[in-house]
């Protein structure tokens, strides 16, 4: 009966060899990327403990060392939120810039605090794939950010209706 669906009656037979290989890149991280584009724009759109609580459910999902990660991006994006003034009338490149630097940090972070406690890591080489590959998606993060989803920079009223100074 399995013969005829084209699946093998042998189990071993279901195991890909191709499979088992290890992971040779590493895509980008588009929550981080996502989080990062929505906090630059609309920090009133995202609050802290939201952004705790995402990455949070992310360690355990992907069997990361819980609350590592979710506390690192939370800080970072706190920083972000503090300067938002700033951002608002920011060139996408310098955008771009800036948050290199943020991704980078965080994964220099994680990184850190995971070979001081010596907690098993993935290849340097792998991260750094990570981080290079979040930071060129960055862009269509943003593009996508405005045109799909709708949400612009910040202007002065919306900066006045949050109680921030201008």
């Amino acid at each position: 009966m399995l013969a005829f669906r084209g699946i093998s009656e042998n189990a071993g037979d279901l195991i890909e060899p191709r499979l088992l290989r290890p992971i040779r890149w590493a895509g980008p991280d588009l929550m981080l990327a996502f989080t990062l584009a929505w906090v630059r724009r609309r920090p009133d759109y995202i609050p802290a403990i939201l952004v705790a609580f995402v990455f949070l459910l992310a360690d355990l999902l992907f069997q990361r060392p819980p609350g590592l990660l979710s506390v690192i991006v939370v800080l970072a994006c706190e920083l972000q939120r503090r300067r938002t003034m700033l951002f608002r009338t920011q060139p996408l490149l310098v955008e771009w810039f800036n948050v290199a630097i943020v991704v980078a940090a965080i994964a220099l972070a994680n990184r850190l605090v995971l070979s001081v406690t010596f907690v098993d890591q993935v290849p340097l080489g792998l991260n750094l794939m990570q981080v290079i590959a979040t930071v060129l998606v960055y862009p269509l993060v943003v593009f996508a950010t405005q045109v799909i989803f709708g949400v612009r920079r910040t202007t002065k009223k919306d900066i006045a209706a949050m109680g921030v100074g201008i």
